[in-house]
């Protein structure tokens, strides 16, 4: 397979492991969590969005008096809130039937409380009955008092999102037939279980996995370091850093490998930049993948992903 990236390492090294959310799978210890409930049932809405180093923000707002609170949009991750939130708002009360454990990234396991939401609303459309975990903010820059939280799978699941980069709008929607941009758009080969989204991927050496789609990971690919030091066996352009690599269980300094490479996705090969450290236990296809297209879809009521034809770069 051809390396589109040649010798360009130019940049590589600000993208990785500044926060990688939280969990990839989430359990309650008391039966499942709640359905949450969005209404209208048909819906279509636009509202613009926050695009910093770190990932995606939306202003979301809270009860009938619309509290607005801005959270990182993250499907990768449940949605949690840090006590900052929960401590001084009416909408949320703790729950005496659920309460959480589960794994970071790094495998660190974290647990605690569970509050339920009455209401968040994004414009017209209203989610009802929202589980939130009370998990603190990691201590890194990517937090501020301003943020306190994410926006995670269980209100992302419940319709079609497109994630305009160039135009920094976000659609949230009921109906694929709704959106025009369809005809200058790419189908991923996809699959969807569970609110977590899997695209294979073709690597060095004829390797192929199956990688989970993870908005809340700032970089392109990331791998287990088994898995790196073989489809990066013959590339030159490999290197390490030492880089913070963060999540709500904890902070530490890793070795990060990185290596310029391509892969193939369906019949189509995308430059990358892979990653890897000793940490990670997950394949994840992050948030700087998708942004050097116009526009993602993702599309949880037909289980489809779709790219824009044209890039940014």
């Amino acid at each position: 397979m051809k390396n589109l990236y040649a010798n360009e390492l130019t940049g590589v090294k600000n993208y990785f492991f500044v926060l990688v959310l939280v969990c990839s799978s989430f359990n309650c210890s008391k039966n499942l969590l709640p359905n949450v409930v969005v209404q209208p049932a048909d819906f279509k809405i636009q509202m613009p969005a926050r695009f910093n180093e770190y990932g995606i923000l939306i202003s979301t707002y809270w009860g009938k008096d619309s509290v607005e609170h801005l959270l990182y949009w993250d499907n990768h991750s449940p949605c949690w809130a840090d006590f900052n939130i929960i401590k001084d708002n009416a909408t949320l009360k703790k729950s005496n039937r659920y309460d959480y454990r589960t794994t970071t990234t790094e495998g660190a396991s974290i647990q605690g409380d569970v509050y339920m939401c009455n209401k968040i609303s994004l414009g017209n459309v209203a989610f009802f009955n929202i589980p939130f975990y009370n998990i603190a903010r990691p201590k890194t820059k990517q937090w501020n008092d301003k943020i306190g939280g994410v926006f995670g799978v269980e209100l992302i699941n419940k319709g079609i999102w497109k994630i305009d980069f160039k135009n920094e709008i976000i659609t949230f929607t009921s109906s694929i037939d709704s959106l025009k941009e369809l005809s200058g758009a790419n189908l991923l080969p996809s699959k969807f279980n569970d609110g977590i989204i899997e695209i294979e991927m073709s690597f060095q050496e004829n390797i192929k996995k199956m990688l989970e789609v993870d908005m809340g990971f700032n970089g392109d690919i990331l791998i287990p370091l088994k898995l790196f030091i073989i489809v990066s066996s013959n590339n030159k352009n490999a290197r390490a850093d030492t880089l913070l690599f963060s999540t709500p269980g904890g902070s530490e300094n890793v070795l990060n490998y990185m290596a310029p490479d391509s892969v193939k996705v369906g019949k189509k090969l995308y430059p990358v930049s892979i990653a890897s450290n000793q940490s990670d236990k997950e394949m994840l296809i992050g948030a700087r993948f998708f942004k050097e297209f116009e526009f993602v879809i993702f599309d949880y009521i037909n289980g489809a992903v779709y790219v824009s034809n044209k890039k940014l770069y």
